[in-house]
């Protein structure tokens, strides 16, 4: 039943632009529920997810989509001809090279493919069913594929794959936003990214739906994610709350209604507006779109405009309603009751049209004195399922939305179809779409209309339509081709277009395809950017568009700009109305921007001047931040949440005072706090969310507050520091000083739940595993039974019958049984699944094995009934009943009361270490592991084969090799790297049962020998044919040096085949070696060296430059004065030379020159303090002097 709260009746008539609309009476309609997500966390790097795909068989999906009804036909007389059906193809060529990318996309094997997919800032991220795939803008993958629920993977309801795939990138928010259903039981599965980087880190939700979320379709609007869904029986309008789902919250809203008002058609799903670029104007509720043909009922073929007013606060007062219905140009949308719709060659197999709703996705557009909305459907124009594009632009001055042009395009024989459309800054429009017939295999093709043409609003597409793809195939296996594509616009220039479908491959699979194009020449300055370089100078730089045009730049403090008024010419420091300041007009391509103050924030447009009158282009934006110094304090009050599972809640007060942090990087350890190691400056570090070396680190923004640290281990103790931060890059600046904030947290386990809502039909009636035989009766809400209270011992190495027993009526149960035996918190890991079997009203049951790897304690079962499908651990469906229980694991043997002691190491070579041990006549089984300590115990019960010499085949353990086994006290391990520390445990045992004492096993560690360590130090008194270079020999690594000095050459990686001076000693420790005869003004790579009986080794590489050799006699040379060097770039020239000027020319390392200017001879400042700090040189020059000295800024 349709919940109508409130009914307004309205009956008015507008006559607007000759355009008849009119709006009837309304329905207004309140929520029929109000609820938050049911389950939020975080991962911290898409990135990192499994890369691959399951190979399926092909799937058909959204079988609802057959649903095709037209029960108004009889009374609608049939449309011989589309009225507005564009015949001819546009003539206009596009006055850029139209397509600028197009390459292979994702395949799949499902039919539909779903193929959709926006541009962002950076990255394409492409989903189909069920695939996900990040591209860069020049169409490199950069992650994936991955299946798309590997997204969800842990989330509520994300077992199932279903696919649907949504992605849309939300620009004002700068965040990703993707989503897929869940089926049986029915869930919305969203996730938005954190950053603008959709390969970083992404929040996540599922959401309890009312009824079977079909064929959702999302748009973004500046108070809510918007979906619509082909749901009849059900909710079919959502909202979900954008702005604390951007937060990262756990707990968004969402609001859900029964539209009253929907088209007769069978299937239907309506349109959301998706608002690209600038929000609409504050206030503007959701707003939703839909076409009605005539032949499901009313009288006049339509469009619907529906509006959704939402109130967060509160929720319930929240209202939804249709409140236009515009009339159109008649159209056609009846092919059938079937999908046999589009002819192919070679095959009698046809195409579905989906003729039946508005294409994905429908866009708004706020261009300030008008809105717009651009949509598109399929046509049959001519009676005969000859499918073309019908396109709508509707715009709204203030006085509600008017039909503004309409048009069919369908210029030849061939049928266009799954389109879809766009509009950029410049009221270019597009669009892309699938095309075939029984002559053209299917393709891909696009075609625009102009702005010239857009100005006319005349309706037809003149720009020449351009193939993407020439089929080769047909699609044979099934009718469904796809339910919806994407177009999209960039949103850095809001103009280039990208568009993704998909088409036939070269093998059983749907392709692919990804294309960018343009339709005319972007007029704005390109790659406009904003660098800080100090605390008080940004430095900015663009391309000139391809015209050349003079660019205007403007900066402001607040990212608030206005237009610059066409036919007036602005000078610098002028102001444009709006509040921005002008910084410069003219051809260059770069601009200093300095004085400015530090740590402060700066927001930048450039604009193109398009001709002399002059008119303005566009405008792009950039901003950056001056640099700023090393923060003043640290967080206060940084504490851990109650974990749960493997996710740690850490909180913290931001610092706000003095020099105030832009974010802070969190390091964890599993071994203690000391393990830390503190950020470096200069070392702007990645997330670094791998802990399988027990260490990581994360970085946030000032004013998060608070993350939850996710991807830990289970059972484990963390130790968390945050560091403060300012800057980035090579800039950065950290805060390891002071009293550094800590705190320690223990994770848990935590497993998913699984529930069936129907609790009438079928049960588990007892459930018998060794001691345990538990009957039970329906479980009520939920179908959920906890008795995990209830528990029985179970051996290592043993086996139990496992029987379920359980009530059905006539239907047939399948029963499925899960067991955590690595007791990390789920059950998806290899032998944790055992099929029971299936039947009626019945008892199943099975064997288990103990496994001999199993954890030592308790570990949770969990058993499954569920109607006519194999149940999944997690989630649930509709008949079904789950029940938990407790196995406690325990060794099936007794150890020997004694354990080995006195572990000692003997002789070490650069290939073996020699351990020793005190054990008696007890046998012993010695593990080994290289560069980190052995952590896993020996299994009782297994027998190890051990060798001395290490990583001897068939020695391997779940962690390390058994190198010795047996009775005696000594070992020489051999086969060892040199250089490389190894760690040993000593277990006694009993060998007759091979079972092992593990309580404090004797341990310890050694370090073969190798060659030395040596590290290039500091490069001084330089002339130009000199310098001293200083070297260190770190460690001999047990091996005493033969030789020590200096390498250097003229070519990169000098050895000691080049040239070389042996410095005097043989010790380890620091040294010097002078090298002469150098040439004037040469770059020279050097390394310092060493060598014991191991070989050579080498410290990392430098440069430097031989002076230029002074052309005047050394007297007058050393009365030249530069002072003081080194400095802080502030310092004085004193040239007491009498001469009129001399060429002062400073250069940094890279021979780049930083300063060029004439001097008179006498004391003379200069000032490069916002330099950076390093090595430069100076030059001074007359026609009758040179002089050159290397000075240094520090």
């Amino acid at each position: 039943m349709k919940m109508i709260k409130n009914l307004r009746i309205i009956s008015t008539i507008f006559f607007l632009t000759g355009i008849l609309f009119v709006v009837k009476a309304q329905e207004i309609t309140k929520p029929t529920k109000v609820s938050k997500a049911a389950y939020c966390d975080k991962i911290e790097s898409f990135k990192s997810l499994p890369t691959g795909r399951l190979e399926r068989e092909e799937f058909v999906r959204n079988a609802k989509l057959k649903e095709r009804i037209f029960p108004n036909k009889g009374n609608v007389p049939v449309l011989k001809e589309d009225p507005v059906w564009q015949k001819n193809n546009g003539t206009r060529k596009s006055q850029a090279k139209a397509s600028l990318l197009n390459f292979d996309g994702q395949n799949t094997y499902s039919m539909p493919s779903d193929c959709n997919g926006e541009i962002g800032t950076n990255h394409f991220f492409q989903g189909v069913n069920t695939t996900l795939a990040i591209y860069d803008k020049a169409g490199i993958l950069v992650s994936g594929p991955t299946d798309y629920n590997t997204l969800f993977s842990g989330v509520t309801g994300a077992s199932k794959n279903d696919g649907d795939p949504i992605i849309l990138y939300d620009s004002e928010a700068g965040r990703w936003m993707a989503a897929e259903f869940s089926l049986d039981p029915h869930y919305m599965l969203i996730a938005v990214s954190e950053t603008d980087d959709p390969t970083g880190a992404w929040y996540r939700w599922s959401f309890v739906m009312n009824g079977m979320p079909d064929y959702m379709k999302f748009g973004v609007w500046q108070d809510g994610y918007y979906m619509a869904t082909n749901t009849t029986s059900g909710d079919d309008i959502y909202v979900f709350e954008r702005d604390v789902m951007i937060a990262g919250s756990s707990d968004p809203q969402m609001i859900q209604f029964d539209n009253p008002n929907r088209p007769n058609s069978g299937f239907h799903t309506l349109e959301p507006l998706d608002n690209d670029g600038v929000f609409a104007p504050s206030g503007t509720p959701g707003q939703f779109i839909t076409i009605n043909d005539n032949a499901w009922g009313g009288v006049n073929d339509e469009v619907w405009i529906y509006e959704c007013d939402v109130d967060w606060t509160t929720p319930v007062n929240s209202t939804f309603e249709r409140t236009q219905q515009i009339q159109v140009s008649d159209f056609d949308a009846d092919f059938g009751t079937s999908w046999e719709n589009i002819p192919q060659p070679g095959t009698s197999q046809k195409l579905d049209a989906i003729p039946q709703i508005l294409m994905y996705k429908t866009q708004y557009r706020n261009f300030g004195s008008s809105q717009s909305i651009v949509c598109v459907h399929t046509v049959d124009v001519d009676h005969t399922d000859h499918a073309g594009l019908r396109w709508y632009e509707l715009e709204n001055t203030g006085s509600g939305w008017t039909l503004r042009q309409e048009g069919t395009y369908a210029p030849d024989e061939h049928s266009r179809w799954l389109a879809a459309i766009a509009m950029n800054a410049k009221h270019e429009i597009a669009l892309g779409y699938s095309i075939s017939s029984s002559t053209e295999y299917p393709g891909i093709r696009i075609v625009g209309q102009s702005a010239g043409e857009n100005a006319n609003a005349s309706g037809i597409l003149d720009i020449a339509e351009e193939i993407i793809h020439t089929g080769t195939k047909s699609q044979t296996s099934a009718e469904r081709w796809g339910d919806y594509s994407l177009l999209s616009v960039d949103p850095q220039d809001d103009h280039t277009f990208w568009f993704t479908t998909e088409y036939v491959g070269s093998t059983t699979t749907k392709s692919s395809k990804i294309v960018s194009f343009q339709f005319s020449a972007p007029n704005d300055p390109g790659i406009f950017k904003a660098t800080a370089v100090s605390g008080s100078q940004i430095d900015l730089s663009w391309i000139r568009n391809e015209d050349e045009n003079d660019v205007l730049i403007a900066f402001s403090l607040d990212a608030e700009f206005g237009v610059p008024t066409d036919g007036k010419t602005y000078v610098a420091d002028d102001t444009i109305f709006g509040g921005d300041t002008i910084l410069y007009i003219g051809a260059l391509e770069s601009f200093n921007h300095m004085s400015l103050a530090g740590a402060s924030r700066y927001y930048y447009k450039a604009w193109s001047l398009l001709n002399t009158t002059p008119e303005y282009s566009t405008g792009v934006t950039t901003n950056a931040k001056t640099l700023s110094t090393t923060p003043t304090n640290h967080v206060t009050d940084f504490a851990a949440g109650t974990p749960g599972g493997n996710i740690v809640p850490l909180s913290w007060t931001d610092a706000t005072s003095d020099v105030v942090p832009d974010g802070y990087i969190i390091k964890v350890s599993d071994t203690d706090f000391g393990s830390i190691v503190a950020p470096v400056n200069g070392a702007d570090e990645d997330n670094d969310t791998d802990l399988s070396d027990g260490t990581g680190s994360y970085k946030v923004q000032q004013g998060k507050g608070s993350i939850n640290y996710t991807g830990l281990s289970v059972l484990t103790t963390y130790y968390f520091k945050i560091y403060p931060y300012t800057n980035s890059g090579a800039y950065i600046l950290y805060k390891t000083d002071g009293t550094v904030p800590e705190v320690e947290a223990t994770t848990t386990i935590s497993y998913c739940s699984s529930s069936y809502s129907n609790t009438s039909d079928d049960w588990i009636t007892n459930v018998s595993f060794n001691t345990i035989d538990n009957t039970t009766g329906q479980e009520g809400e939920g179908s959920y039974g906890d008795y995990t209270s209830i528990s029985t011992d179970v051996e290592i190495g043993s086996s139990y019958d496992l029987s379920v027993s359980f009530s059905s009526e006539t239907y047939t149960e399948h029963v499925w049984a899960w067991i955590d035996w690595n007791h990390n918190g789920d059950f998806s890991d290899d032998g944790e699944a055992y099929e029971i079997g299936q039947g009626v009203s019945t008892t199943v049951s099975t064997s288990i094995d103990i496994p001999v790897d199993a954890y030592k304690g308790s570990v949770r079962m969990r058993v499954t009934e569920e109607w006519d499908n194999d149940p999944e651990p997690c989630g649930g469906a509709e008949y079904g009943e789950t029940e938990d229980y407790t196995l406690n694991v325990i060794d099936a043997c007794t150890p020997p009361d004694m354990q080995a002691t006195d572990f000692a190491l003997g002789t070490i070579t650069s290939n073996s270490i020699e351990i020793n041990w005190t054990s008696g006549d007890q046998d012993v089984l010695v593990v080994a592991k290289r560069d980190m300590a052995v952590s896993s115990l020996p299994v009782n019960g297994i027998s190890y084969t051990a060798n001395s010499i290490y990583g001897t085949i068939g020695t391997e353990m779940s962690d390390g090799y058994a190198v010795f086994g047996g009775v005696g006290e000594t070992v020489n391990v051999t086969g060892l790297s040199d250089t490389t520390e190894y760690f040993f445990k000593v277990f006694t045992y009993i060998s007759s049962e091979n079972c092992y004492n593990k309580v404090t096993p004797a341990e310890g560690q050694g370090k073969t020998y190798g060659m030395p360590v040596v590290t290039t130090n500091e490069i001084s008194n330089i002339t130009s044919n000199s310098a001293t270079i200083a070297g260190e020999v770190i460690t001999d690594n047990g091996s005493n040096i033969i030789e020590r000095g200096v390498v250097y050459s003229l070519s990169t990686i000098p050895t000691t085949e080049n040239s070389k001076v042996v410095a005097s000693g043989t010790e380890t420790g620091s040294y010097t070696a002078d090298i002469s005869s150098l040439i004037q003004n040469t770059l020279y790579y050097i390394s310092a060296y060493a060598i014991n009986e191991y070989g050579t080794a080498y410290g990392e590489e430098k440069t430097f430059r031989t002076e230029i050799s002074t052309g005047i006699p050394i007297h007058d040379k050393d009365v030249v004065k530069v002072y003081p060097n080194p400095s802080s770039g502030n310092f004085k020239i004193v040239l007491p030379i009498e001469k009129e000027s001399f060429d002062l020319q400073i250069t940094d390392i890279n021979g780049k020159v930083i300063l060029h200017k004439a001097i008179k001879s006498e004391e003379t400042e200069i000032d490069l303090s916002d330099k950076a700090k390093g090595i430069y040189f100076l030059e001074i020059k007359s026609a009758d002097f040179s002089y050159s000295k290397k000075i240094i800024f520090q």
